[in-house]
């Protein structure tokens, strides 16, 4: 079984690898490291409200093309 030591030194291999989910303890700059995701994903979702809001209701719009033979002739 591996020292104390050892399981120390595989853990800091981690830390420094930007991994800190598979050790224990509290990661340090964990802010820092998540809030370029947190970021991406708050503006992704304002994206996606805008584009919805400027097209309008885009499922109504594909049920009508799908029943339309025109537009998916059957396979």
């Amino acid at each position: 079984m591996a020292g104390e030591r050892e399981i120390e030194a595989v853990e800091q291999w981690f830390r420094r690898r930007g991994l800190p989910a598979v050790v224990r303890g509290r990661p340090t700059r964990l802010l820092v490291r998540t809030t370029a995701a947190v970021v991406f994903i708050a503006v992704w979702e304002v994206m996606t409200a805008l584009l919805n809001v400027v097209d309008g209701d885009t499922d109504a719009d594909f049920d009508r093309l799908i029943e339309n033979d025109l537009f998916s002739p059957g396979l």
